[in-house]
């Protein structure tokens, strides 16, 4: 199977193509400051390969590129947040995000681009979840005019 580093490719499902694009983490490397990062991401190059007459989706593990997005990505992945993993009262302590709770957990749209965060299956720093259980995100693509 084939890595999506940075790169896309088209692919066809039911006669119809799509783009499926991968960016890398844009928290990959902790430098010397251990309060800041580099990533390993190059949304420039992803950006360049990608057809703006096809539909496509973006794999990227922080949601924290979504609003730098414009419209030729139809549909952004992303985790990392856990979905704030520790959740009491419906409301996360903590995400690890420079966009804070703004898209720690769920689905977002903005214009024609749209946003999926999973709270994910495992955890981070705390070996425990509260209020966040894990989960596995299943989305239903189907072509325009398709019933869902």
């Amino acid at each position: 199977m084939p890595v999506l580093s940075n790169t896309v490719t088209t692919l066809e499902a039911q006669g119809v193509p799509f783009q499926l694009a991968g960016l890398e983490s844009q928290r990959a490397f902790k430098l010397r400051n251990p309060r800041r990062v580099r990533g390993a991401d190059d949304l420039p190059a992803v950006m360049r390969g990608l057809d703006p007459s096809i539909f496509s989706l973006l794999m990227a593990h922080e949601p924290d590129v979504f609003p730098d997005l414009d419209e030729t990505v139809d549909l952004t992945v992303s985790g990392h947040t856990h979905g704030g993993q520790i959740v009491p009262f419906g409301r996360p302590l903590v995400v690890p995000s420079r966009h804070g709770t703004r898209y720690a957990y769920g689905a977002f749209a903005e214009g024609r681009k749209q946003l999926v965060v999973s709270g994910g299956l495992g955890n981070t720093t705390l070996p425990f979840r509260i209020g966040r259980p894990p989960e596995i995100v299943l989305i239903d693509l189907a072509p325009a005019g398709d019933a869902a």
